[in-house]
């Protein structure tokens, strides 16, 4: 059996303002959910996993600013521009660290304390690779040298005598 990704919910105590920060991290618009219970939400192209973010103020068995941690990349940029316009729109970081294959990933907090981590672009992830392959061959290819350091009483053959 398969399963997808359909949506997300993420609470909040303002979710509306929540709602409005990653409409801006993903330049979309805030649309009303047509629910029993209208809640804001974010919508995403047709077959986009997840295809709509919701928000939603806490209740009962839910804590603001807990639950998954979602991750972005940017489509074009460096992380660190990424970062800076993320700021930019009202979130913080949390922790800068080396993610998987030693690649940096920031740990950013929305202004509902939802944390989500941020990773270098596409094309930055093939620099980053490309100049860890030419570091490895570097390093492998390298021929080593020895230099012995021989004390002048022994060159001259008088052995210090």
């Amino acid at each position: 059996m398969s399963v997808e990704l359909t949506h997300l919910t993420l609470y909040s105590d303002d979710p509306v303002s929540l709602a409005r920060f990653w409409a801006a991290v993903f330049t979309k618009s805030v649309t009303q959910d047509q629910g029993p219970a209208p809640r804001p939400r974010v919508v995403f192209e047709e077959g986009r996993r997840p295809e709509v973010l919701y928000f939603e103020g806490p209740r009962a068995g839910h804590l603001s600013g807990s639950g998954a941690v979602l991750g972005i990349q940017s489509e074009t940029g460096t992380l660190a521009q990424e970062v800076a316009r993320l700021i930019g729109l009202g979130a913080l970081v949390v922790v800068e660290e080396k993610g998987v294959e030693g690649l940096p990933k920031v740990t950013m907090s929305d202004p509902g304390g939802n944390q989500f981590s941020v990773v270098p672009g596409k094309e930055e992830q093939i620099d980053w690779e490309r100049a860890r392959e030419a570091e490895s061959k570097e390093r492998t290819s390298g021929t080593a040298t020895a230099v012995i350091i021989v004390p002048d009483e022994e060159r001259s053959g008088n052995g210090g005598a």
